[in-house]
């Protein structure tokens, strides 16, 4: 159908767009713009009309603008620019378009541009970019290749796992790639002139951002070449001197492919409403008298097919009414909506109308903007930002962000929960460090002061003080970031809980420990055992071969002989018995054998058992019980209680050269107390802990003066143990000890003595 409209309803047409339009001749003054130009450019028709488009339409960026303007007149082909300019407010506004050089006869004659006003757009992609920064930090897995270089030497000193992905090679293969070679040919010397340009060269390149970016090929590890678009940044060292390239490296081969597909169709574009890549369509009544090429483009429909074409045809049920809705009452907001192209691909999109009056007739212009890009792109950071969220919550991973310029601290819930603060507490710096232990605060303030001045990472252990006075060990990963879009720096990272963690350490070394140290006891009993044996085994055996030699021996001396012969062989005795009681005891084989007691006899037996050697030693000794106990009975179990006292006295004799024994027996709530003092060579301080461990005794340096085998003590104390009661002791170098042992005594066990 070949449909044939006025200029008048063009020019309504043009003026009725959000898109600003303007036309300049071949001297580059404007002759023609339609009234979204003046609106986005805040000019009056009758000011804009012979403005020069280089001196005057964007003062603030005039060699920029130039630049894009200059470039389209040069190749008699579109250009893209993105420009910058203020409000009347002052506020900084951002236009993005295109500029389509007209010819006549192959030679310029003139200029259209069709741009709009892209300021929340590239405010949100901003505020996205900052976003993707952080959370690029703690992810090495993304699609892109993040890469880093030397400034000096020109090498990669970085790239990240997915370069194997992209293009097939490992990471230590592409490491040790010199960057020209991972470049074909013709990109090489473009991009070396780039990387040995100076500083001050490079920054001039760099976009609002701080960002350097360009596009390159590349050639993956089976032949084929790629087309890939670089991001990169200059780091600067405290000193602001260069040291490294950082950068990114993307993908884009199906996108050159697709945008050399697109400039090879906008050189047919003859209409002007062609060369925007928004689908538009004109309407009367819901049916389509119009579209541009864009729109062929999304819905796969040629022009002619869209024209007699109802609206609905293209948008799913669901979204039918709400058009319908829309174009009947002239609403003007936009609507998002879900179509269908002609191959029955749902595509997401958002339409914008505006009615207009042409010979009576009401038709209605509409603007179809495809979304799809935008919802994957949201897609694929929530889904990010899910699966961060959960790793950190899977690992109990707190996490933080610090702006130092401004002092603002955010953290996360898992990060209130390591340090014992209310969710509802405002986290700052002051909170956190005074959690910290104030024996560790030091060297974290050092790690953090280090960190903030040469940006090195801050990866501290410490510990942190809770509420109830618990302690726990933290470890700290953080990176210190700088933002040279909002000019500040922030320290992002993560904590999490390492107390069992080091409680396991410690664990391992007191058990390392504990176990040399029980090895080494055990070698110096043995060794001290060979002693002891062998000391009476030698008398017995000495002796008993004088006499069976000396049958006519005098009696005395026969006498003196077998009395030695005697002592040996109950000194013998008594180390089987020690070595017996200590294995019997560790086996779990000693049972208790409770019965009627009578402290006094008992006390007395032991004391009595020592009377020669106590009159040999000059050593006074005094038993006192409390009264109430002198004539009761008290259920335990006789024996052992007789050994320990028997071994706690045998102890005090061995070491006390002069002066006294006193044992005191009294009664403490529900408990008797056994108290055994000397006026001994004493205890050193520091073996007061470990007297009644096993062959302690034999590691001091009196063990082979005094004898023994170092179990006693370790006897006396499982024994009390075992009835339930305690066993310390107290002393002084020169003065004496004091042995103090417990034992249950339950109003039961109590008979009155008969």
């Amino acid at each position: 159908m070949d449909l044939k409209l006025p200029v008048s309803f063009y020019e309504k047409v043009l003026d009725s767009v959000n898109e600003g339009i303007w036309v300049a001749d071949g001297q580059d003054n404007i002759f023609y713009s339609n009234k979204g130009a003046e609106t986005l450019l805040q000019i009056e028709e009758d000011v804009l009309i012979n403005t020069n488009v280089l001196a005057d339409l964007y003062p603030a960026q005039s060699k920029t603008f130039t630049a894009y303007f200059q470039s389209a007149k040069k190749s008699l082909k579109p250009v893209e620019f993105v420009a910058e300019t203020r409000d009347i407010h002052g506020e900084i506004r951002y236009h993005k378009g295109w500029l389509f050089p007209q010819t006549e006869s192959g030679i310029y004659n003139g200029m259209i541009c069709t741009f709009r006003d892209v300021t929340e757009r590239r405010l949100a992609e901003r505020a996205l970019l900052k976003s993707e920064k952080s959370y690029r930090l703690m992810a090495d897995n993304i699609s892109d290749v993040i890469w880093t270089i030397d400034f000096e030497t020109k090498q990669f000193t970085y790239i990240s796992p997915s370069v194997y992905k992209m293009r097939g090679f490992t990471v230590e293969e592409a490491l040790s790639e010199p960057v020209e070679e991972s470049l074909v040919k013709e990109d090489v010397a473009n991009i070396m002139k780039i990387l040995n340009s100076s500083p001050e060269e490079l920054l001039k390149t760099y976009d609002i951002n701080g960002i350097h970016i360009f596009k390159v090929r590349q050639r993956t590890k089976d032949g084929r070449v790629i087309w890939v678009e670089i991001s990169a940044s200059l780091i600067l060292n405290e000193h602001g001197k260069p040291v490294e390239i950082v950068g990114a490296s993307r993908d884009i081969t199906d996108r050159k492919e697709t945008e050399q597909a697109l400039r090879d169709s906008e050189e047919r574009y003859r209409v002007l409403s062609d060369e925007t890549p928004v689908a538009i369509f004109i309407t009367e009544k819901g049916m389509c008298i119009d579209a541009n090429a864009a729109a062929s483009r999304l819905f796969g429909y040629t022009r002619e097919e869209f024209v007699g074409m109802h609206a609905t045809k293209i948008v799913s049920k669901d979204s039918e009414d709400t058009m319908m809705r829309y174009i009947m009452e002239g609403v003007e907001t936009m609507y998002d909506a879900i179509t269908i192209d002609k191959f029955g691909n749902k595509i997401p999109v958002s339409f914008q109308g505006k009615m207009l009056t042409y010979k009576g007739k009401k038709t209605r212009l509409t603007l179809c903007y495809d979304r799809r890009d935008q919802i994957k792109r949201e897609k694929e950071l929530q889904d990010f930002n899910v699966r961060l969220t959960l790793a950190a919550k899977s690992a109990l991973i707190g996490i933080f962000e610090w702006n130092t310029t401004t002092n603002h601290l955010q953290w996360d819930n898992r990060m209130f929960e390591l340090y014992d603060v209310d969710l509802k507490t405002t986290a700052t710096y002051d909170i956190w460090a005074e959690k910290i232990h104030p024996v560790d605060f030091p060297k974290v303030q050092t790690a953090l002061d280090r960190c903030l001045k040469k940006g090195t990472n801050f990866d501290p252990e410490f510990r942190i003080i809770h509420q109830n006075g618990d302690i726990r060990y933290i470890k700290a990963h953080a990176l210190l970031v700088d933002d040279k879009e909002t000019n500040t720096e922030r320290l992002i990272g993560v904590n999490y809980d390492i107390t069992e963690r080091h409680q396991i350490e410690r664990d391992l070394i007191e058990a390392k420990n504990n176990a040399e140290e029980s090895d080494r006891l055990k070698s110096a009993f043995l060794s001290n055992m060979s002693h002891e044996i062998r000391t009476p085994m030698n008398s017995i055996l000495g002796f008993s071969e004088i006499l069976r030699e000396e049958p006519d021996m005098d009696h005395e001396q026969r006498a003196h002989f077998l009395n030695i012969i005697s002592n040996s062989g109950n000194q013998l005795l008594d180390i089987v018995n020690d070595i017996l009681d200590i294995s019997k005891i560790e086996a779990g084989e000693t049972k208790l054998s409770l019965k009627p007691t009578l402290l006094k006899d008992t006390c007395l037996n032991v004391f009595s058992s020592f009377s020669v050697v106590l009159k040999e030693k000059h050593i006074d000794w005094n038993i006192e019980i409390q009264d109430e106990l002198k004539e009761l009975r008290f259920m335990c179990d006789q024996v052992k209680t007789k050994q320990v006292i028997t071994n706690l006295i045998s102890n005090a004799i061995k070491f006390t050269h002069s002066g006294h024994i006193n044992l005191h027996i009294s009664k403490h709530a529900h408990m008797l107390l056994f108290k055994i003092e000397d006026t001994g060579i004493g205890i050193p301080e520091a073996l007061l802990t470990k007297i009644f461990d096993r062959f302690r005794q034999v590691e001091t340096q009196g063990a082979r003066k005094y004898g023994g085998t170092g179990l006693g003590l370790a006897i006396c104390k499982s024994l009390v143990t075992l009835m339930g009661g305690e066993i310390w002791v107290e002393s002084e170098l020169e003065k004496g000890s004091t042995f103090f042992f417990t034992l249950p005594l339950n109003f039961n066990y109590e008979l009155p003595f008969e």
